[in-house]
């Protein structure tokens, strides 16, 4: 017999599949004295004695000598999860004991990735900003942000939350100040499959939550702030087969540990705001198979530590509107293989030109040369 809430019509509603081998139920035999339809209206839980022994050889035992399972033998039938640790817990052993609980405990990244000595090494970094004043050990020349940017060049991460009560110091114990209850029985309402799966509804007082697992590991749990903790032990797909639009109202951090593809089919449109850092640890390469036009409303500044490349394979035009200075701290060679022409000034106004040599000062044609004042 199913509720009314389960249809019992061609498998829409709940499968009556809940009861194990050596459940205790309550019903009757529909067909009397002969014994040989029962009708289960329910299942009657308990409290297995902490003494007792199993023999699927006779009843009221699982033939299959699996049920009740042994490691709860002792316990009240009620879920572990779901006896609470607050004001009433129940039992011996509670939620803090529950084998999903434990395992989200023990696998929770927390503590810095770099820093050997920290709680579990297991943390996550966030990106930073390259530091071009020469933190690098190399001789840069730029001066870093300041300000509210200064905090883009240190070294940080950040910890999963707690399980259940969230908080994300690396303290297991330290949790959301909003929670002032622990779960307490009757409140959260428990289902767990046979293998290990649970849905949780907890209903305490300010620690209300939301909570699936998978006994793999792989979870999703809303915590009693509204915050959601997602987390997938092995490979995520998603697949949008129209439009996704996401909105970040405060701080984006991703941080990939493997390599990262990325995509896009037609155009890419970025558009920042604030300061834009790239901070690349080894090579760069950039291929692009039209043009490439930048716009710099202000200043530019490039530092090169060592050799510097470029391959023009026609024409190169560099219009300044000023003054402009090179300074060569060795030799400079130049190869032109045609013409060369140089102008100073423009129509009627002069323009001069000197030069200053050091050492020796050689001119050389082949053919013939004109200088005229």
């Amino acid at each position: 017999m199913q509720p009314i809430t389960s249809a019992a019509m061609n498998g829409i509603g709940t499968t009556p599949t809940g009861l194990v081998e050596g459940t205790w139920v309550f019903g009757f035999w529909r067909d009397g004295k002969n014994a040989q339809e029962p009708v289960i209206i329910g299942a009657v839980g308990g409290k297995m004695d902490k003494d007792h022994k199993k023999d699927p050889s006779t009843g009221f035992n699982d033939p299959n000598g699996i049920y009740p399972r042994d490691e709860l033998i002792g316990e009240a039938d009620t879920n572990r999860l779901a006896r609470g640790i607050g004001a009433l817990p129940v039992g011996e052993k509670n939620s803090e004991n529950a084998t999903s609980l434990k395992n989200k405990r023990a696998k929770r990244n927390r503590g810095d990735p770099d820093v050997k000595d920290s709680v579990t090494n297991t943390g996550i970094a966030k990106g930073r900003a390259g530091d071009m004043t020469g933190g690098d050990g190399k001789p840069g020349t730029i001066d870093n942000r300041t300000g509210d940017d200064a905090g883009h060049y240190k070294h940080e991460w950040w910890n999963e939350p707690n399980p259940r009560y969230g908080g994300t110091t690396e303290s297991d114990t330290t949790y959301l100040t909003s929670v002032e209850n622990l779960s307490q029985y009757p409140y959260c309402h428990v289902r767990m499959s046979e293998s290990g799966h649970v849905e949780e509804w907890d209903d305490t007082e300010t620690a209300e939550r939301l909570h699936r697992y998978h006994k793999t590991g792989t979870f999703e749990e809303i915590q009693p702030d509204g915050s959601r903790v997602v987390k997938v032990v092995a490979d995520d797909y998603e697949i949008v087969a129209k439009s996704k639009n996401v909105v970040i109202s405060g701080v984006c951090n991703l941080t990939v540990k493997g390599d990262c593809r990325v995509l896009y089919m037609a155009d890419l449109v970025q558009e920042v705001r604030g300061d834009y850092h790239l901070h690349v640890h080894k090579d760069m390469r950039t291929k692009i198979h039209g043009n490439e036009i930048t716009e710099v409303i202000t200043d530019r500044k490039t530092t090169v530590n060592k050799q510097d490349n470029l391959f023009v394979g026609e024409n190169q035009t560099i219009p300044i509107g000023a003054d402009k200075t090179i300074i060569v701290g060795g030799n400079q060679d130049e190869t032109v293989k045609k013409n060369v022409k140089e102008i100073y000034g423009e129509g009627a106004t002069p323009g001069d030109h000197t030069a200053t040599c050091a050492g020796k000062y050689s001119y050389r044609s082949i053919d013939s040369m004109t200088l005229t004042a």
